[in-house]
């Protein structure tokens, strides 16, 4: 197939959801509130639900999540270990549960 003519190509980059990940954790841990555009919360769901268990309130738009702490965060147990397939900052291989049979040691 020969391309004979060109037309408007419509492309947008995906947000990064590491640094979006960042400003949801700084807002929980300086008690305030941030809201993200560009980086949906659908691909890091193990980030929000450590951020809820920490008493934030979450909560996403269209194309943003916003991220809102009042009180001092509650500590949260989790492990973080290497990449594994999704964002590496919010993938624990268990988090407060106990160890898994197939877990590294």
């Amino acid at each position: 197939m020969v391309c004979t003519a060109s037309s408007p190509l419509s492309h947008r980059v995906i947000g990064d959801r590491i640094v979006g990940a960042t400003w949801a954790f700084a807002a929980a841990m300086t008690q305030g509130e941030v809201t993200v555009h560009g980086v949906t919360r659908t691909t890091s769901t193990w980030c929000w639900t450590m951020l809820r268990a920490a008493g934030a309130e979450t909560s996403t738009g269209l194309d943003s999540f916003t991220v809102t702490i009042a009180r001092r965060p509650s500590a949260v147990d989790f492990v973080t270990l290497p990449f594994r397939g999704s964002l590496p900052t919010c993938s624990p291989w268990r988090s407060r549960c106990p160890p898994s049979p197939t877990a590294p040691p």
